[in-house]
């Protein structure tokens, strides 16, 4: 069916669906042609089957679709056909669906159903149908399509884990419960290298004082030996061409600009997704200054003259306002606007180097035109992204910047298998990359084999170019929390930036990075006082997670009474589960051995959740060391899943804890049967608890090994120092040796 040509927004309920081919990167390198007849096949028989049931193909991008329906049924009975048919034909497509709000305006769609539908889908398994918790209500009564739940998966975005179900329907694959853990685990907490490409708005010249300062005057040789050896920005360009077809060349210039200058070596430049990132709405100069850590800002407009661009830059510096050099103006025809971009981008290069050093050349403009808009929906739409990334490579192949962003949504995704295939495509271009380019593969195909250590290391480098980048900085920290456990020099990594210059309130990511600078204070034994920085952090934090933040803080100090206000704005805040943080509170004093404060708010977590029977009261009683009612909790959750890992784990350690030891030997078995190379090492650390537990310490040890051999990161909330289950192990002096792997 043709697209919707829709003129004006419209809104509306409807069932989602969402499919792709799973692996369908391999597939083509592997044989092009039976790749593409698969993808013909997906493509025809979506296309019948949604004709059928009266639902509407919105858009097919490469090897996956989008398509809605007017109801949860209709949609289901939809993919259940679609299903069948492409297990017949051995094409293995992911399926999800979800019921949800989508807004349709100028042939594109968007809104929560698209969204959380994308999400689901990624987390899908070839031939089976995951559906939301909404989808599931809607199915209730309908006896035709019934649905079992198969855990709670971390989706983007969503700051709980959502519930999600599969279609037990049998004329198409029903995989079990288990099969889905590894995927879940797969997703790996991550901040990591994100790149949301957020505009700020372009500025011609600052007012300072209310006065505009114009120096129309090329520098001199001495100016220019200044401004090349200070820090500069590259401003989102004016675009007075009032021309739609024209707009995206605001964002194409001032990212090539950026992009030329970061491959001068004599250049210190912020990054383009650091200035698009909207740091602050202030004008000041000043005020940008210190946001950006940038003395001077590239700013320009982009016009019509007749038939002719034309592209018009200066440098100006942030704090004084005087505009230090203007670049002559570049013309070229309306019809070829890359040819300006291009030769902008080399005047400001051989502004800062030779004119003899090799100049960057540009993909098509299509392919990068494409690139942009991927970058500016990454945060609002992530599924046009990828579309967008797709569309990019198929244009350009030698263009390298979408592999790298489409690889990064694929690492997020928890998509193990594509993520593989495009490193491996990138493998085969490395002649043609830049030494920055060939580190940062580098650090993805260590992190995709699960090296901590030798990602930090790789990411390292790349920090060290440029190390007050607000998002290479930010991504330094948290590797340096997670992947090496050192919150000491993420504390060293913060302090590069000043948090003086961020702007908490209307920029979520310097929200973020806060957040993990408290992480990093909290987590230090040899930190100094953090309490201004925590107070900034609770004032503005907009997430439950940030405010855990806090806690884990004022827990380290026991804080008893900041620990009470920030529960009770918790608790007053529209924030989901907030009862959970008496939970975290508790265990947090646990770990500092301070059974009192344990119990205190152990039993107000108890008292929130003793009428609402869930796994989180499991946690609660065993915490509280009440193990019979610990273990009457869990089997309701043990009937309905036998194999629920995570489940089981804590059943055994609760009845070792009531003297059962023999329980464990089962278990373990279990654990070890159940281990996967894509787990990174969550079942090979469940088995280290089970050995803590029985007090056999170099079983557990050995286990801890191979967790952190297998990728397993340290998570600041549940795992090694932040686990109670470890006590145990503190003084062991290999314990120890791996909670340091720099030291190694």
């Amino acid at each position: 069916m043709s697209q919707p040509t829709q003129t004006k927004e419209v809104r509306r309920l409807a069932a989602v669906m969402f499919t792709d081919i799973k692996g369908y990167t391999s597939m083509v390198q592997n044989d092009e042609e039976t790749a593409l007849k698969k993808v013909e096949h997906h493509r025809n028989i979506l296309t019948s089957a949604t004709e059928r049931n009266n639902g509407q193909v919105i858009q097919f991008y490469g090897d996956g679709s989008l398509s809605i329906y007017n109801s949860a049924l209709e949609a289901v009975q939809c993919a259940v056909e679609m299903q069948k048919a492409y297990l017949e034909l051995d094409v293995p497509v992911r399926v999800g669906i979800h019921l949800g709000d989508i807004v349709i305006k100028n042939d594109t769609i968007y809104g929560d159903g698209v969204n959380v539908s994308s999400r689901i889908e990624s987390q899908g398994i070839p031939g089976a149908i995951v559906v939301s918790k909404k989808m599931q209500q809607e199915l209730q009564n309908h006896p035709a399509f019934p649905v079992k739940s198969v855990g709670y998966f971390a989706l983007k975005n969503v700051s709980q884990k959502e519930e999600i179900f599969i279609i037990d329907h049998p004329d198409i694959y029903v995989p079990l419960p288990k099969e889905f853990k590894t995927k879940e685990r797969i997703n790996r907490s991550r901040l990591i290298f994100r790149v949301l490409p957020i505009l700020l708005v372009g500025i011609a010249a600052f007012l300072i004082g209310g006065k505009v300062f114009m120096n129309k005057n090329n520098s001199s040789k001495n100016n220019v030996n200044e401004v090349v050896n200070q820090r500069i920005a590259v401003q989102v360009f004016d675009n007075l061409t009032n021309t739609d077809s024209l707009a995206i060349l605001s964002n194409m210039t001032a990212h090539w600009v950026t992009k030329a200058l970061s491959e001068t070596e004599n250049a210190q430049v912020v990054s383009y997704q650091t200035v698009t990132q909207n740091l602050s709405e202030s004008f000041n100069g000043n005020d940008l200054s210190e946001e950006l850590g940038a003395t001077n800002m590239i700013n320009g407009s982009i016009f019509l003259k007749g038939d002719s661009l034309i592209f018009s830059s200066f440098i100006q510096n942030l704090k004084t306002g005087v505009i230090t050099h203007t670049f002559s103006d570049v013309s070229t025809s309306a019809s070829t606007p890359l040819d300006g971009i291009t030769a902008l981008a080399n005047s400001v290069k051989g502004y800062w180097s030779s004119k003899d050093e090799n100049l960057l050349s540009p993909p098509t403009y299509d392919a990068y035109k494409a690139y942009i808009k991927a970058k500016d929906n990454w945060e609002e739409n992530d599924v046009l992204a990828k579309q967008e990334l797709k569309k990019a490579i198929q244009l350009d192949p030698s263009f390298l910047d979408p592999y790298f962003l489409l690889l990064d949504l694929y690492f997020y995704e928890g998509d193990l298998d594509a993520s593989r295939a495009l490193i491996n495509e990138l493998k085969r271009k490395e002649t043609s990359m830049t030494a920055r380019q060939q580190n940062i593969l580098n650090y993805h195909e260590a992190d995709i084999q699960a090296k901590n250590k030798l990602a930090y290391e790789f990411y390292l480098k790349e920090f060290e170019n440029d190390p007050k980048d607000l998002f290479v900085n930010n991504t330094m920290m948290i590797l340096a929390i997670e992947y090496v456990n050192a919150p000491e020099k993420a504390i060293e990594y913060f302090n590069k930036i000043q948090p003086e210059s961020l702007d908490l309130y209307n920029c979520q990511y310097c929200l973020d990075r806060v957040y993990s600078g408290v992480i990093a204070h909290a987590l230090s034994a040899n930190a100094p006082n953090a309490d201004q920085l925590v107070s900034k952090l609770e004032q503005a934090a907009n997430t439950r997670q940030q405010l855990l933040g806090v806690l884990k803080y004022y827990v380290k100090k026991a804080d008893t009474t900041s620990i009470d206000r920030v529960l009770e704005e918790l608790m007053n805040g529209a924030y989901r589960n907030p009862a959970f943080a008496y939970y975290v509170t508790a265990r947090e004093f646990a770990l500092k051995g301070d059974q009192k404060q344990k119990n205190h708010y152990g039993n107000k977590a108890l008292s929130m959740y003793q009428d609402n029977p869930s796994r989180t009261l499991a946690r609660i009683q065993y915490l509280l060391e009440d193990y019979p009612s610990a273990l009457k909790t869990l089997e309701v959750y043990l009937e309905e899943d036998t194999e629920n890992l995570w489940d089981l784990t804590l059943n055994t350690l609760t009845q070792i804890r009531l003297g059962n030891t023999e329980a464990a030997l089962p278990i373990l078995a279990q654990l070890e049967a159940e281990s996967s190379g894509d787990d990174f090492g969550q079942n090979a650390y469940y088995q280290a608890q089970i050995y803590t537990a029985l007090d056999r310490q170099n079983e557990a040890i050995s286990k801890l090994e191979e967790a952190l051999s297998a990728g397993l990161l340290f998570n600041p909330f549940g795992y090694f120092e932040n686990d109670p289950e470890l006590l145990p192990l503190k003084d062991n002096a290999a314990y120890q040796k791996l909670l340091n792997p720099l030291n190694e």
